[in-house]
């Protein structure tokens, strides 16, 4: 009945609360009287009287502590409105690189208890449906992320020169204090698991977070460099191993010098001399020739184990690599062309394939 006659008030006065009394037990009652906000209900205040003995001063005492407590709460969510509003603006400037002025940013960043100069770690959490049933919608979107500040208060999150984030589309882009005694992995963790958690319990179709981590690195520079890391480590992550996962992008081997040399030619080259044919002819005829050659790789060279991991029969992973040997001319029985055809494959995979 309590909590139904609070969220009855919700549209009251938040000056001039409404009072109620309930009955504790034979010797007690409490005086009730709701605290509003702006965007409704925020709590209530209480005064304990004897049974039956509740006055017209104790419904006023109470209502007042009530409209009191508003004007508090009112007050520390318009800071906390318009300090989360500045430091929206100073990670848009740290992670989008529209830096206007270095200095002015250290500063803005300091008076918040932000010191950009020590280590600090991104993740990037992606939320998604895996059951094909098309994007998450903005609206269970919302309710989902409206959460995230609480799941991170319970990944431990410093109050002092704390935990920064936004959410672009379906990620969530956390920066977040890489003190010596933090365990960044069990941070990580955490936020994954919770995030799950949450997510699960919050829509009747199949949907997943996956989370990608970036390196520890202080700097202005250095923290956007991990926020890349991070997304790399997701996207990569992603593509490896399905929605879902949590990946380091320190754990990506040779995937990390990949991303790195992104912008060399030479890796363009690579992939276009080595694959080229290969992906023309899957274009036109629906064909999967390098999924097959990768498999085929991953198997240690042994048709069989290829056959198993494609779930199709060997005879057709024999037919494959006979026509890859005809449209190619490769001899995958060379060793060097085994290894610029992997390293190809390692590049398809990091740089041309879309996770989405």
């Amino acid at each position: 009945p309590l909590g139904r006659w609070l969220r009855a008030t919700a549209a009251s006065s938040p000056a001039d609360p409404p009072t109620a009394t309930y009955d504790l037990d034979g010797a007690w009652a409490r005086v009730v009287a709701p605290i509003i906000g702006r965007g409704g209900l925020l709590g209530s205040v209480s005064l304990l009287v004897p049974r039956g003995g509740a006055t017209p001063e104790d419904g006023m005492t109470t209502a007042n502590g009530a409209a009191a407590c508003a004007v508090v709460l009112a007050r520390e969510q318009a800071a906390a409105n318009v300090r989360r509003e500045v430091e929206l603006h100073v990670l848009d400037e740290i992670l989008d690189g529209a830096l206007r002025s270095e200095t002015t940013l250290r500063q803005q960043a300091k008076r918040l208890g932000h010191d950009f100069e020590q280590p600090h770690v991104a993740l990037v959490a992606r939320l998604e449906h895996t059951a094909g049933s098309g994007p998450v919608r903005a609206q269970g979107r919302d309710e989902w992320w409206a959460i995230l500040d609480d799941v991170i208060a319970r990944a431990g999150a410093p109050r002092a020169g704390g935990v920064l984030w936004r959410i672009r589309q379906n990620n969530a882009e956390i920066i977040w204090p890489a003190a010596p005694e933090v365990d960044l992995m069990r941070v990580a963790r955490v936020i994954h698991e919770d995030l799950a958690t949450m997510v699960s319990g919050s829509s009747a179709v199949s949907t997943a977070v996956s989370v990608g981590i970036g390196t520890p690195r202080g700097g202005i520079e250095g923290i956007r460099r991990s926020h890349q890391e991070a997304r790399q480590a997701l996207t990569l992550g992603r593509r490896l191993t399905g929605a879902g996962h949590l990946t380091r992008f320190d754990t990506l081997g040779v995937y990390r010098l990949l991303f790195a040399a992104e912008q060399l030619p030479e890796l363009a080259a690579l992939h276009t001399e080595t694959l080229g044919s290969l992906l023309d002819y899957d274009r036109e005829h629906n064909a999967e020739l390098v999924h097959t050659l990768d498999a085929f790789f991953a198997a240690n060279g042994s048709p069989k184990e290829a056959a198993e991991r494609l779930h199709v029969h060997r005879n057709t992973v024999l037919y494959r690599l006979d026509r890859i040997r005809e449209i190619t001319g490769f001899n995958l029985e060379d060793s060097a062309l085994r290894l610029r055809l992997q390293l190809a494959l390692h590049i398809h995979l990091a740089l041309y394939t879309r996770s989405d």
